[in-house]
């Protein structure tokens, strides 16, 4: 989601298992969100997982409102008769509960949040309650999370940054779609009482001129 989402970056550096990548704001972002930034991208391969680094800096005279999270989805093998409703993301066992952020109206989040009981530290996905609710928005859990099935012999590690708070888990609403994805965010969809303006909105960071904000996310 975004605009910098379909810019074409440039190559900043490039070893055998890592890459960077760059892009500054231009005309065309000016022309829809009037601040210069800069944000670099890089990604690096380990034997068993990829680390994420992100920064925005910001460029301007002008302190500088932005959101950020990443999209990333996984596959859900079901070779041995799983279904995407015996894979879980856990938390922790001491978890008994997150805050979850309700959308309304198809696009609003709720200015308050809502307790929503964990099964013994985890969220077991639930294909049905995702697509009603469009993405599940979670606050209130570690910025870490297991993604895994009893009956599978794999699981993916997850690591975050302490700023991007929110969890969202979203799937296409198809059964055929044997995937999930779990989007750690700096913030969510505007809430519904808010006066319109981009500013204002109660989810950005924001960063004075020449401050830098660095978000990172780990697979394993």
């Amino acid at each position: 989601h975004g605009f910098i989402s379909s810019k074409e970056f440039r190559l900043i550096s490039q070893a055998k298992e890592a890459v960077e990548l760059g892009f500054d704001s231009d005309e065309s972002t000016l022309a829809i969100y009037p601040f210069e930034f800069s944000f670099k991208a890089r990604y690096e391969l380990s034997d068993n997982g990829i680390e994420c680094k992100e920064t925005v800096t910001n460029k301007g005279n002008d302190v500088m409102p932005f959101m950020f999270g990443w999209h990333p989805g996984f596959a859900l093998p079901t070779k041995n008769g799983e279904k995407i409703g015996s894979y879980e993301i856990f938390f922790d066992d001491g978890l008994d509960k997150v805050v979850w952020i309700p959308l309304q109206h198809g696009a609003f989040a709720r200015v308050h949040g809502v307790d929503y009981a964990l099964t013994n530290g985890a969220y077991p996905l639930n294909e049905e309650e995702i697509y009603k609710n469009d993405t599940m928005i979670f606050k209130g859990c570690p910025c870490s999370a297991t993604l895994r099935a009893p009956s599978y012999p794999y699981s993916l590690s997850l690591k975050w940054s302490q700023n991007t708070p929110c969890l969202c888990i979203w799937k296409w609403p198809s059964s055929e779609a044997k995937y999930i994805c779990i989007e750690p965010w700096h913030g969510c969809a505007a809430v519904d009482d808010e006066d319109g303006a981009f500013e204002s909105k109660r989810h950005c960071m924001i960063l004075a001129p020449n401050e830098v904000k660095n978000l990172s996310y780990t697979v394993t």
